[in-house]
């Protein structure tokens, strides 16, 4: 439940930069750290970082990026001991273990991570996902977003439901149970239902178009039924 919580707060703070940005208002954005999503079983720090912590620094280093960490540890040797400095309930640790050799080979504090980041927009926008977790409601809280801030219409009386992760880039994600998803929106009478075909025009939220050739309004294709892990963007380190 945590990891759900914190996907839907990333959809949430995705939506507003998109949806902030393809208006023509003032994003920033505040990147915190590591967001850790898993502590792996042979990590020496097992037992010290929890999930839901956010890691700052390591070695008195902070990075804009998970890159930018992922980068520095794999400079380091197997079995040397790294000191990180995480965040957890808003109160600042320190640990220092021994850095593992990952399945990749590369030496690693052995986590399932992801970026942490802190939106801020002006004019400020504030989301209520209400009892809904996970990714897959950023394209459609994007689209919501764009229309109160542009005043914009772009239902046109339409009934629209629709699915899909948002990137930072204004492209749409793939989703997990976008079959059931689909049938579900039918059954509701959405009458165009919105997701991820093939690679989504970046241009779309600019334009306030769904290209035909990007976006299904419900058309069933050979990707429906596949298992597919709703997620947020995550790595290893």
């Amino acid at each position: 439940m945590k990891m759900q919580n914190f996907y839907m707060q990333s959809a949430i703070n995705e939506a507003k930069a998109v949806a902030v940005k393809a208006a023509g208002d003032k994003v920033t954005k505040d990147y915190l750290g590591i967001y850790v999503m898993e502590v792996q079983k042979n990590s020496k720090f097992k037992g010290k970082l929890k999930v839901g912590d956010t890691i700052t620094k390591v070695n008195g280093r902070h990075f804009e990026s998970a890159y930018g960490f992922q980068n520095y540890i794999r400079k380091q040797k197997v079995g040397k001991r790294l000191t990180v400095t995480y965040q957890r309930d808003g109160v600042k640790h320190t640990v220092t273990e021994p850095l593992i050799k990952l399945s990749s080979g590369q030496p690693g504090i052995g986590i399932i991570l992801t970026d942490n980041v802190k939106i801020k927009t002006s004019p400020k926008v504030s989301v209520d996902p209400g009892q809904i977790g996970g990714p897959s409601g950023g394209l459609m809280m994007s689209l919501q977003i764009y229309t109160q801030l542009t005043n914009t219409n772009l239902r046109h009386g339409r009934k629209i439901a629709g699915t899909g992760t948002i990137n930072p880039d204004g492209s749409v994600g793939e989703i997990g149970g976008i079959d059931k998803k689909n049938r579900g929106s039918q059954k509701s009478g959405r009458n165009h239902f919105l997701r991820t075909v093939r690679q989504t025009n970046k241009g779309c939220l600019e334009t306030g178009r769904t290209p035909r050739d990007k976006l299904s309004n419900g058309q069933k294709d050979s990707k429906e039924g596949r298992t597919e892990h709703e997620s947020g963007p995550c790595d290893k380190l």
